[in-house]
């Protein structure tokens, strides 16, 4: 045996051809002196492989780390993240599910390799199916039979193995990652070590993309609210009629940008006015809608009603 600090390496073997010769323990004795020093050697190696393995993946992390903080867009994000993971382990297929907040449901998804035939609720139940089986075994795993798990097959039959690992943000699953291989048992320890990092990595990036998303909705929401209003206002009069004997006035403060409050002065005949006054139930723009459908059906002028 080739043994290094505990550990087996190997087994040297040495033997003759001719079954009438025989070792000697002498010659036997210097083997296993041998085999000491070969365990060295083997063991040192494989250190300085995996050393080399490691600083090649760093560096490759750090490439990727730079083009995937590069983009602030989620949707050109999710794809450099994809594309870019192919430098560091080769797959068949991918996909990136990110997760509702509240429902924990896949709310978008970017996937490769798999045929534009396949039917979208196919490739959200590999989604839903890895979702499930990193939420059970709380960390990223590799899937060797996927014959125990027909939704990756169901969307790729040509699929053999795959991995998959959490999206975490502050302890929390925002996502999760899937890749898949035509090979049988082709992914080791190392490629989920390797998996793991890269998707703890951009992980950050996405949840920034996302909230720089969210921030342009709701800067984008903000100024349609803002033309919304403005349109509103059109509606009101914008000034009172002139009644001999009347003082009249309105004024209409909305407890958010739009509402469903509405007043107008309509003069039906001369000498004569309407005053009109709503109220929809409710507020923002569901209200508001309601009360602009109203004001578009409201007749100008109306029939002639007597004058208040």
């Amino acid at each position: 045996p080739l043994v290094r600090r505990g550990s087996l390496l190997g087994v040297i073997e040495v033997f003759f051809r001719e079954s009438s010769k025989k070792f000697t323990d002498a010659e036997l004795l210097f083997l296993t002196a041998l085999s000491y020093q070969i365990a060295v050697g083997l063991n040192y190696f494989k250190l300085s492989e995996q050393a080399e393995r490691l600083s090649l993946e760093e560096e490759k992390l750090a490439e990727v780390s730079q083009r995937v903080s590069a983009s602030l867009d989620l949707d050109e994000l999710l794809d450099v993240i994809i594309d870019a993971l192919r430098s560091l382990i080769p797959y068949d297929a991918a996909g990136i599910y990110l997760l509702d907040k509240s429902s924990q449901e896949i709310q978008r998804m970017v996937v490769y390799g798999y045929e534009v035939s396949v039917d979208q609720d196919e490739i959200l139940n590999v989604g839903r199916a890895a979702r499930e089986i990193v939420n059970q075994q709380a960390n990223a795993v590799i899937l060797d039979d996927l014959h125990a798990h027909p939704a990756f097959l169901n969307a790729r039959s040509a699929a053999r193995s795959a991995m998959a690992a959490p999206i975490l943000s502050n302890k929390r699953m925002i996502g999760v990652f899937t890749l898949e291989s035509d090979e049988q048992d082709v992914y080791t320890g190392s490629d989920l070590a390797l998996f793991e990092k890269f998707t703890h990595q951009v992980a950050l990036s996405i949840e920034e993309a996302q909230v720089y998303r969210a921030l342009l909705d709701k800067k984008r929401l903000e100024q349609e609210l803002s033309i919304a209003r403005e349109i509103q206002l059109s509606f009101l009069p914008a000034k009172p009629p002139q009644l001999n004997g009347f003082e009249v006035a309105g004024l209409n403060i909305p407890s958010r940008l739009v509402s469903g409050d509405y007043y107008d002065f309509i003069r039906i005949v001369d000498g004569q006015w309407g005053l009109v006054v709503g109220d929809v139930s409710g507020k923002g723009i569901p209200s508001s809608l309601i009360m602009a459908s109203f004001r578009a059906s409201l007749p100008r002028p109306p029939a002639c009603i007597p004058a208040v």
